[in-house]
């Protein structure tokens, strides 16, 4: 015989006890009887014949029927290795869907199974060369606007980086609310290994099923794995990569795993050995602290950091004094997030319509919700193309009803320092949030919260905080009633919390209302009559004596009310009547009538103040 085809002949039988050791372990030793005879695939294949009329309705003939064609090819020596591989794979997902066995192979496990399978000659596919390879996955080029975060990405490195004595597989997790730029990060800090040599970097989106799918075929086709074919199953190649990774000797390796959001990710892509590293990008504080072995939080940028980058985006050099203190403004904003500050700067620079950013804020308060979408035309980013206002939907779409009604609260309370002692009512609360009462159920709330990285929980102080436009965007989507319910609730914490409190303006009213007796008795000007009783008001409502204010509000409102317009507005004060009126209503719960005072006021607001202005206090 020729010795090539002996040579063949005797790697097809070799792969043949392989085949059957994996079945042993597969189907258990009761089972392996059935196929224990067959020595070769000529005798498997009369066996089956024999078991398709013997057990025709047997789980284990459907099984062996289902490998029967594979065998007959590997008796002619003309198909290669990774077919019977998909063919073994094929046989446990078979017979694990039957029950017939209880066994649970883990990933090293199946792994090593079909390793068994693997043969080098002239039957079988070759292994990539190990000293010529060099694979990236990454689904960008570098991003020459990338900016800041150095220390951040020393600090990965750091832990990334291998050391004598380190595990062989080196993890860090980075964490942090939605748009706070840690995809660019990781494409960075990959970007950088890439250059410095680490001869393979696979990128894994890892936000859908379908993404992770796409993004290991990818891999597998890139490294040319054996087994790999067009037509395999997303977990036949997840599994070849893995396996790859794990049996890759002194090859450096970089797994980038991008948007987790669950753990089961994790778990399910977590090579248990190799020479190599993984970075993890989540939003969850919670996800990030396992298996990944560092966990690193993600911070905004500081003032000063984004006011530097809205001018790199604009290209603005030399920029005056002003200018800059606008950009910190601005900046103030948008709370130093990296993809609000991105598509604000390009607005800006797209819409060429504001000579400075200072001319650009009073705009950007009236339209901030256009705003924080992407320009549809101009500026393209490949980088990222979700929008602000899009960018916690999935967290905010699967919120339970409780934890969506802690947010709904949080919506009416500063950002950042919440006491949680302020959230345990001591009375009575609506229907609904009766979550609040129960100590068990609160910490479920929050956990939910922190795990979609909504919130955060300082961790020696216990102070609950949020950032300013993830509060925002949540306000935005609440119904006018949602509003009122949470607004119910705020109010009443805030007082039960501060009893004592009467106002900050408690001491004036008696000074207020002196000053009302004096004009009153002049009589000689109206305005200044009408700001008399407004100032008695103001100082009633804010002290909680709403009804009271009510009265000396409407006397203002009354007295400006009569003039004819322009003088209505320009003589008298009557956004700032409004308002105060608006407020008053609110504290006696009077939501419809509170809401046209509000809608009035901004009504006057821009013929008293300019057509750009907007008061955003309410």
């Amino acid at each position: 015989m020729d010795p090539s085809k002996e040579q063949s002949r005797s790697n097809c039988e070799q792969t043949w006890k392989a085949a059957l050791e994996t079945c042993r372990e597969v189907l258990g030793e009761d089972d392996y009887d059935l196929i224990v005879d067959f020595e070769n695939p000529d005798k498997a294949i009369t066996a089956i014949k024999g078991l398709e009329d013997r057990y025709a309705q047997s789980p284990v003939s459907r099984v062996l029927k289902n490998i029967k064609p594979q065998l007959a090819r590997l008796h002619k020596f003309d198909q290669t290795l990774r077919n019977i591989t998909t063919k073994v794979d094929h046989l446990q997902k078979l017979l694990e869907a039957q029950n017939i066995t209880q066994l649970n192979r883990t990933q090293a496990r199946l792994a090593q199974s079909l390793s068994q399978l693997n043969v080098n000659g002239s039957g079988g596919p070759q292994q990539p060369d190990m000293n010529t390879l060099s694979v990236n996955t990454l689904p960008h080029q570098r991003n020459p606007t990338f900016y800041g975060r150095k220390e951040l990405i020393r600090e990965i490195n750091s832990y990334l980086h291998a050391r004598e004595g380190d595990p062989l597989i080196r993890s860090v997790a980075i964490w942090g609310t939605g748009g706070i730029g840690k995809s660019q990060i990781a494409l960075e800090y990959a970007q950088q290994q890439w250059l410095a040599g680490t001869n393979v970097i696979l990128w894994v989106a890892s936000e859908t099923e379908a993404e992770i799918a796409k993004s290991f075929n990818e891999a597998a086709s890139r490294l040319d794995l054996p087994g790999y074919l067009e037509t395999n199953t997303p977990d036949q190649n997840r599994f070849a990569v893995l396996q790859w990774l794990q049996r890759s000797g002194s090859v450096p390796w970089l797994l980038i795993l991008d948007n987790v959001e669950d753990q089961k990710v994790l778990s399910e892509n977590w090579p248990r050995t190799g020479n190599g590293s993984i970075l993890v990008t989540c939003r969850s504080e919670i996800l990030a602290a396992s298996p990944a072995a560092v966990a690193i939080e993600i911070p905004a940028f500081t003032m000063s950091e984004s006011g530097e980058l809205i001018m790199n985006i604009m290209n603005r050099k030399n920029a005056s004094e002003d200018e800059n203190l606008a950009a910190h403004e601005l900046s103030e904003k948008l709370g130093g997030l990296a993809l609000a500050i991105d598509i604000v700067a390009k607005q800006i620079k797209t819409r060429k319509r504001f000579k400075t950013i200072r001319d650009f804020l009073p705009y950007y308060e009236q339209h901030y919700r256009t705003l924080h979408k992407r320009p549809k035309i101009g500026i393209f980013d490949p980088y990222y193309s979700k929008d602000i206002d899009t960018v916690w939907q999935t967290a905010f779409e699967h919120l339970e009803p409780d934890a969506a009604r802690l947010m709904s609260l949080f919506c009416f309370m500063a950002p950042e320092g919440i006491p949680q002692w302020v959230l345990e009512p001591k009375g009575d609360v609506p229907t609904g949030w009766e979550f609040l009462k129960d100590p068990e159920n609160f910490d479920k709330v929050k956990v939910e919260l922190l795990d979609l990285s909504l919130i955060r929980i300082n961790e020696e102080t216990g102070l609950i905080s949020l950032h300013r436009l993830t509060q925002q965007a949540f306000f935005d989507r609440m119904s006018e009633q949602e509003r009122k319910d949470a607004f119910k609730v705020a109010f009443a914490l805030l007082r039960e919390a501060f009893p004592g409190r009467q106002g900050r303006s408690v001491r004036a009213i008696p000074k207020a209302k002196k000053a009302l007796r004096i004009r009153e008795a002049s009589a000689t000007d109206k305005n200044d009559l009408a700001n008399g009783f407004s100032d008695v008001g103001y100082s009633s409502v804010a002290a909680y004596e709403a009804e009271q204010g009510l009265q000396y509000l409407e006397k203002a409102l009354g007295i400006a009310e009569a003039a004819p317009e322009p003088d209505r507005y320009k003589v008298y004060n009557i956004d700032r009547f409004l308002r105060n009126h608006g407020r008053g209503n609110m504290l006696l719960g009077r939501y419809d009538e509170a809401k046209a005072d509000f809608d009035k006021a901004e009504y006057y607001q821009p013929m008293i103040h300019g057509k750009n202005s907007h008061y955003d206090g309410e």
